[in-house]
């Protein structure tokens, strides 16, 4: 399989018949650390989906017999990159971990402002690129424009110059400054254990690379943020409709 992407090795990392190099590289680390891997599906197969009543991503890709596994690809990937309202619970969840002082010390600290500008991230706007394309392809947005101009709530280039760089600004500098705090929010990112509760089907808890297979315990978590590559307001454009995400990112090493 030339040029693989990540989530076609998350496929073939599930696939018990896989000639693929990197996956069987992959899956020879899960074997060898005791895994299951005969009993191997994907989350879809597995019919693994989001807890009832939660706002959270589903961190479990595949499944090892038990284990519920998250796949990261080599290199730069994405420990996190949600829209604002699940990212807002993510931040809340974890807040809702500490004692009640530390609690209000977190929020008077910033954490209130950012959970509320994370809400407030658009879901449905346009990016100024995409202007033209949705005046054509999508008749039912015209109400977000006026005399041809686009409507200041519906305009994500003017959401992301006065609210999203600042918000990116803001949260590196909250993390860095409460590593108890960030440490939480990785192992969130990482397992989805505080928005989905820790044995849910949805939330993992091992992690496979083409160059390891790990429980996602401390010493991980700790690797993991140490290894942060940076924080930003990313866009996600579905035919020219654009929502803002939060992204970060980490790097996967030997």
């Amino acid at each position: 399989m030339s040029k693989l992407t990540a989530k076609q090795f998350e496929r073939e990392c599930a696939n018990p018949y896989t000639t693929e190099p990197l996956a069987v590289q992959a899956r020879n680390h899960a074997a060898a650390a005791g895994a299951n891997i005969a009993a191997s599906q994907t989350s879809v197969q597995a019919k693994i989906k989001r807890a009832p009543g939660t706002v959270g991503e589903v961190k479990t890709d595949i499944v090892f017999g038990s284990h519920r596994v998250s796949v990261k690809f080599k290199g730069g990937v994405q420990l996190t990159s949600a829209e604002g309202t699940t990212t807002a619970n993510m931040f809340r969840a974890v807040n809702d971990t500490f004692p009640a002082d530390l609690r209000d010390t977190f929020l008077a600290c910033g954490l209130d402002w950012i959970i509320t500008n994370l809400q407030q991230m658009p879901v449905r706007g346009v990016a100024p690129q995409n202007i033209k394309r949705v005046l054509l392809e999508h008749p039912s947005c015209k109400n977000w424009f006026q005399n041809g101009k686009l409507l200041p709530q519906y305009d994500y280039g003017l959401w992301n110059k006065n609210i999203g760089t600042l918000l990116a600004s803001r949260i590196t500098k909250f993390l860095e400054n409460h590593p108890p705090f960030a440490l939480r929010l990785v192992e969130e990112a990482l397992t989805g254990c505080y928005t989905m509760g820790r044995h849910h089907f949805a939330s993992a808890t091992h992690i496979l690379t083409p160059f390891y297979y790990k429980p996602i315990d401390d010493n991980y978590i700790k690797k993991v943020y140490s290894n942060l590559k940076g924080i930003r307001i990313s866009q996600k454009s579905r035919k020219g409709i654009t929502s803002g995400t939060l992204r970060i990112d980490y790097e996967v090493c030997k």
